[in-house]
């Protein structure tokens, strides 16, 4: 296992590096864009899994059988 400190939207690994990423309490703060996730995701080798915990979301999207419709903050 190796530590980095990067910038979230500068991450430095090559595609499909990881089994699994994981994001608790963070990706509401770097994950706004709506270009953001496609990003992220192709980090993850085939069949990999994707978690996010925010407290921003306090049901899981699996269980609201859709994803949350963007809100804008005023």
């Amino acid at each position: 296992m190796e530590t980095v400190q990067t910038e979230a939207h500068v991450l430095p690994f090559e595609a499909e590096s990881f089994d699994a990423i994981v994001s608790i309490d963070a990706f509401e703060y770097f994950g706004t864009a709506d270009t953001y996730l496609p990003c992220l995701v192709r980090f993850l080798r085939p069949g990999g899994q994707l978690g996010i915990a925010t407290p921003a979301m306090p049901r899981e999207a699996r269980e609201l059988g859709v994803i949350p419709p963007r809100t804008s903050r005023t």
